[in-house]
């Protein structure tokens, strides 16, 4: 019989700690929505041995994320029934269930240092009185609030009581180091007004405002553990204003700092600004490099030394950096660095000034994968590289948004000789001429795998698809044009490696051309939302069979569907694409005969489709409810995921109130069926903990009936 081993206790916390660590930056973070969304539980962990429930215990409870009532009842229920998990909770963030078991949650939680409050525009009918009643028990050291407005409007007395119960909290909050607040909070609606930008004076609530929201801040000037004050930007430009020269006042007071959000490049604030803090007297208060525009060098570390074994092997350290550089260059796309001549931070081209070192290894990386957006940077880049020709051979991956010029065209595909993969930039790729088209097959056929969203020229007379034979190792295609193929003989063995083909709708004429090829590894066929329902069908009879992913237009799907099913016996996906001129509907799809192995339902559509198409007409609850049906019955037997684009999962309560479709209800019903829907960034749906009705919180007395 084989021994267990036992590990020690500190190795399994080594372990186990990565897991179950919660950065800090995404437990204090202030983006619009919540950084916590759909992962799996980390309470599995707990579950492998009782090794492993002992020391993980712990780390599982130090930070806690709330994001509903039935969340907070269930953690109330849990520190009632052993209440020694308690003195592990360290972080609290609360998105919601501010109701009566938010107070045995605070109650037992002695220990908290930390806590994240979202303050919504809350209803009158929305129950609080947890929250309040539980913010008296705290002694928090740094407290983060958070404000998300659902409308504009004043103060409802729920918010105004809310508002008060923090004001008296204040008093009794000795440890109280850091004070961090979003900007939301100003931008859109009356509390904490005027920490940067609204003029009081020039908005007119529709309900009346409070003033506990500005003796909040005449407290916070009295609260003499405090140290620092942070607060979130949301980008708008800064301005003095009451409630910040309120702020300092406060004589312990020593930083008072703005947070930029991440997906602003920019930063806000301005030496104007500065000036002002100036008079104020709070200069002390600011650090003056948050009000540089300009990036400037840092000294390094004097204690840091070189390892020597880098400097006496060149080889090893150039293997080393070039590894770094790889790792640098592949997170910061190209565009800001070489194509945005008017950006004053070039912070990608930092790199190269370190050290000649530096400059040599990183090249190969900076071109690797350049981006142009304009026919003016691609006249810029052009010239660069006539000016250092040896760059251009560091090329593999291409995107071009201006490819009209045919002569500038062909120049640059001559200044690229390892060049593998070409791509148009976004949808409004301008055409390449079908002679440049016939240049690049001449000079990069042999060599290219990937030619994508770059739109060809119609060619002047009937082209010979024959030019496709020398795209010996092609593996993806997406061919926009309208130019017509006609030839007595087409070469059967033309694009032997492609995988993936994507076509528009105006080339039935190419597909025809296709079908007299072999494709002996094609895999992938898109067709695009416009194609009329008889184009492609010849192309799917003959290549159907190997496909395991098909993405067909509506009106195809429609028409035919029959036949696309019976010529693609092997798919697994099958892709719907609509856009604003062909709707999604599902009617063609439960009156087929099904489909054996059809396992997904991925409806594709465009990034600006109309969302009113969405909310009304294009995904109905009935169509959705038909597919569970369609299972059941023997149609498709091994359906399980339905994917749309424009289903969001609200994370928490207020995202829930803020979307006026919430398609958990559904989600949940399809499960039963064993279905998934699959919403926005591919997310599948997954049971939430339910809130149960038939459990009392002790703090409250009896039970609550559930609500009618």
């Amino acid at each position: 019989m084989t021994r267990s081993i036992q590990l020690p206790d500190e190795i399994i916390s080594e372990i186990i700690t990565p897991a179950l660590h919660l950065d800090d930056g995404a437990f204090s973070s202030m983006e619009r929505y919540s950084p916590f969304r759909f992962e799996e539980s980390s309470s599995a962990y707990l579950l492998v041995c009782k090794s492993w429930l002992r020391v993980a215990t712990p780390l599982l409870y130090h930070t806690v994320v709330l994001r509903s009532i039935a969340q907070a009842q269930s953690l109330a229920i849990t520190l009632t029934s052993n209440p020694d998990l308690g003195r592990f909770i360290k972080k609290l963030r609360v998105e919601g269930g501010f109701g009566s078991w938010m107070k045995t949650v605070l109650e037992n939680s002695k220990h908290l240092t930390d806590i994240w409050l979202i303050i919504c525009c809350l209803e009158d009918c929305e129950d609080v009185s947890g929250l309040r009643c539980g913010l008296r028990y705290i002694n928090p050291v740094r407290l983060i609030l958070f404000h998300c407005s659902r409308a504009y409007h004043g103060d409802t007395a729920t918010h105004v009581s809310l508002l008060g119960s923090f004001k008296t909290a204040l008093k009794g909050w000795k440890r109280l180091v850091l004070f961090m607040i979003g900007v939301f909070v100003v931008l859109t609606d009356m509390k904490f007004q005027n920490i940067l930008t609204l003029d009081h004076d020039a908005i007119k609530p529709h309900r009346q405002r409070s003033t506990d929201d500005e003796e909040i801040f005449q407290q916070l000037c009295s609260v003499s553990s405090l140290h620092s004050v942070y607060i979130f930007l949301s980008g708008s430009q800064v301005v003095m204003s009451p409630r910040l020269i309120l702020l300092g006042r406060n004589q312990s007071l020593r930083r008072i700092r703005f947070i930029r959000p991440s997906h602003h490049q920019h930063f806000p604030l301005t030496r104007s600004f500065y000036a002002k803090i100036e008079t104020q007297g709070m200069n002390h208060l600011f650090d003056p490099e948050d009000f540089v525009q300009a990036t400037e060098l840092h000294s390094g570390n004097p204690m840091f030394v070189y390892p020597t074994r880098l400097s006496s092997d060149p080889i090893l350290e150039d293997a080393i950096w070039d590894r770094v550089l790889y790792f640098l260059y592949d997170m910061l796309p190209f565009a800001t660095a070489l194509s945005e001549p008017r950006r004053k931070e070039k912070r990608y081209l930092n790199p190269l000034l370190v050290c000649k070192k530096f400059a040599r290894l990183s090249l190969p990386h900076l071109f690797s994968r350049p981006s142009l957006r304009s026919k003016s940077m691609t006249a810029q880049f052009l010239a660069g590289l006539a000016a250092h020709p040896s760059c251009g051979q560091h090329i593999v991956d291409f995107t071009l948004s201006d490819p009209s010029h045919a002569p500038s065209f062909k120049k640059l595909l001559s200044m690229m000789p390892n060049l593998i993969s070409l791509k148009g930039h976004d949808s409004g790729c301008k055409s390449v001429p079908f002679p440049g088209f016939t240049s690049l097959v001449q000079s990069h056929g042999a060599t290219l795998i990937a030619f994508q969203g770059m739109p060809v020229g119609k060619a002047s007379a009937p082209a010979d698809p024959k030019i496709f034979a020398s795209w010996k190792l092609l593996q993806s295609l997406d061919w926009r044009s309208q130019t017509v193929f006609r030839s007595p003989k087409v070469p059967s063995n033309g694009l032997a490696n492609l995988v993936e083909l994507s076509v528009s709708a105006e080339t039935p004429t190419f597909l025809k051309a296709l079908c007299a090829m072999e494709l002996p590894a094609l895999r992938i066929l898109r067709c695009s939302a416009g194609t009329p329902p008889g184009n492609g069908l010849e192309f799917i009879d003959k290549h159907g069979s190997k496909l395991e992913y098909l993405a067909a237009s509506i009106n195809q799907l429609s028409v035919h569907v029959l036949r696309i099913f019976t010529a693609c016996p092997a798919i697994r996906q099958l892709g719907v694409s609509c856009d604003g001129k062909n709707h999604f509907w599902l009617d063609w799809f439960l009156k087929s005969k099904g489909h054996k192995y059809l396992q997904r339902l991925v409806i594709h559509l465009p990034d600006d489709y109309d969302m009113k198409h969405y909310e009304y007409s294009s995904l109905k609850v009935d169509i959705l409810i038909g597919l569970a049906q369609s299972k059941r019955s023997g149609l498709f037997p091994e359906l399980q995921e339905f994917e749309h684009p424009h289903i969001f999962w609200p994370a928490n309560e207020d995202e829930r109130a803020r979307f006026r479709r919430d398609w958990t209800s559904i989600a949940g019903s399809l499960s039963k069926d064993d279905i998934h829907l699959v919403g926005t960034a591919r997310i599948r749906w997954r049971p939430r903990r339910a809130f149960d009705w038939n459990v009392s919180d002790p703090s409250i007395g009896p039970k609550r009936k559930k609500k009618a």
